[in-house]
């Protein structure tokens, strides 16, 4: 900034060429843009920074004081033309604001300082010399404070959250309107000062408050922190409580602390009812768990109670199943030896009766019709006794059984089958195992004849190693294996079923049921077999 000449300013020639030598310096070196105003003849000379400022190069400024006029804000013109004349007329300086335009058409806020330069002869000033200080950026600051000013302002007046402002070097608060209410007090009933603030603290949360104003202080960027404040009815209100430090300058000392106090009442009240409802909850599961492990307890003690009374039942079952399997090889047995030594005998008197009535053909015609009766019953008897249990499975094998009993059946009830065999040729399984094979292989074709209309049967007997597999497949109409549903019948072919599976569960076989409707009907069954060599001299099917 150029300074003004003192009033006892220089007198004689060279104290003036000095005077402007430190004019020139001075139009050559200032940050501010800096003007000589000729009086008497309008010159006016300009700094380079002056020309900077505005955006005009050396040649864009007439160097006249009509160029500055024209520069001017029209609005501005009358203030700086009143202080120039207040100048001229024995004032020692000025100083205006005022807009000038810049090159591209925008105005630039100036502060213009004029100092006179007086004739040493009679003091009248003809000259004029001055600054134009650029107040573009603190304009805009102020602008920006005042935005962010009247932000606050509208922050204040529109939070939901009280807003407070407290000045550090004052020790003066600002409470928003929100504030006071959420206390419930009037804007004349709370004190404008730090000191207030502290009176409603609740006297436990003091430290904890003076904790975080350290912790600002040292220069955390903010805190936050609950605390308890004293409502004007007496109760506390608990608030959430957070702070924004200000300094003059970043590094600089805090010298205010803006903030928000926001009601935790609610939410307070709202994690009392949770944890309310989290202890109800707790002793309830407890009660549930309780009554939970007594009901396991029961339900272990009914399930041990079921399995023992499973195991006594297939226990009981398989005792029966081959109790009757025996008791169906002593029946037989008794029956071929009985039956078949008096239908010897039958047969004898037969033959007998034959040569004696060859005189008589009436009795001849009876005798004919007696050996008749006496072939059937002797094949009924070998049936019956087939039935109840066949020789070949002792004798030969399951193979050789299976094997006799399917071709039977096909015989009887008119529907081929064909029989695969492998292995236990000269293997037999336990005699347990066998019949009950034997037995699960009969049932299947006795269902497949009685419900499944086919017209054709594939019987599948393997050995795998220590695996055995039996397979039984039809083409017949089948049944939804899947949904439980069978085609209608008397209710036998159910029963079959569930019998098939129990014998097969008694041998540890698992046996499994495989059918859709219209594409026939599989029982397939696997089980692991202990293999015993036949002994030598045993014929095989």
């Amino acid at each position: 900034m150029l300074v003004p000449p003192a009033p006892d300013a220089p007198r004689d020639l060279a104290e003036l060429r000095e005077s402007e030598e430190r004019l020139r310096l001075a139009f050559a070196g200032a940050q501010e843009g800096v003007w000589d105003w000729n009086l008497e003849t309008g010159a006016v000379i300009y700094s380079a920074r002056w020309r900077e400022m505005l955006g005009y190069d050396a040649d864009d400024v007439e160097p006249h004081v009509r160029a500055w006029e024209r520069l001017i804000h029209p609005d501005d013109r009358e203030p700086a033309l009143a202080a120039t004349s207040r100048l001229a007329h024995g004032g020692d300086a000025y100083r205006v604001e005022c807009r000038l335009r810049h090159k591209d058409g925008h105005w630039v806020h100036v502060v213009s300082r004029g100092y006179p330069v007086r004739d040493p002869a009679d003091g009248r000033v003809v000259r004029i010399v001055g600054t134009h200080l650029d107040l573009s950026e603190r304009k805009q600051a102020e602008l920006a404070l005042r935005e962010s000013e009247e932000r606050l302002t509208l922050a204040f007046a529109g939070a939901q959250e009280g807003v407070w402002d407290w000045n550090l070097e004052s020790g003066a608060v600002v409470y928003s309107k929100r504030w006071k209410e959420m206390l419930g007090y009037d804007d004349a009933e709370v004190e404008p000062h730090v000191s207030a603030w502290e009176r409603l603290l609740h006297p436990d949360d003091r430290a904890k408050a003076d904790a975080v104003n350290r912790l600002v202080m040292e220069g955390h960027p903010s805190y936050e922190a609950e605390f308890r404040l004293r409502h004007k009815d007496g109760h506390y209100v608990h608030v959430l409580s957070r702070g924004l430090p200000i300094r003059r300058i970043p590094e600089g000392p805090v010298v205010r602390i803006v903030g928000t106090h926001f009601d935790l009442t609610e939410r307070k009240r709202a994690e009392d009812a949770l944890r309310q409802a989290q202890e109800e909850l707790e002793r309830r599961v407890d009660e549930r768990t309780a009554e939970l492990a007594q009901v396991n307890t029961s339900l272990r003690q009914e399930m041990r109670r079921r399995e023992r009374a499973e195991r006594a039942r297939t226990d009981l079952l398989g005792r029966l199943v081959f109790a009757q399997e025996d008791e169906r090889r002593r029946i037989a047995r008794e029956m071929h030896d009985q039956f078949g030594e008096h239908l010897t005998a039958l047969a004898r008197c037969v033959d007998r009766l034959t040569a004696l009535a060859d005189a008589d053909p009436r009795l001849a015609s009876e005798v004919r019709t007696l050996d008749h009766v006496a072939q059937r019953l002797d094949r009924d008897v070998e049936h019956l006794v087939w039935e109840l249990r066949p020789t070949a499975l002792d004798d030969l094998g399951l193979r050789a059984a299976l094997a006799n009993y399917a071709k039977d059946w096909s015989a009887r009830v008119g529907i081929p089958v064909k029989m695969h065999t492998s292995g236990l040729l000269d293997e037999r399984l336990s005699s347990d195992v066998e019949t009950t094979l034997y037995r699960i292989a009969q049932e299947a074709l006795t269902n497949i004849a009685k419900h499944s209309r086919a017209t054709h049967v594939e019987v599948i007997l393997e050995r795998r190693g220590h695996a055995v597999v039996l397979i039984i497949e039809d083409n017949g109409i089948g049944f939804d294996a899947d949904g439980g549903s069978e085609p209608p019948d008397d209710g036998s072919r159910s029963f079959g079923l569930l019998g098939m599976q129990e014998r097969a569960a008694l041998i540890g076989a698992t046996l499994t049921i495989e059918s859709t409707v219209g594409q026939g009907t599989t029982v397939l069954l696997r089980m692991t077999a202990d293999i015993q060599t036949s002994p030598q001299g045993l014929a095989h099917g």
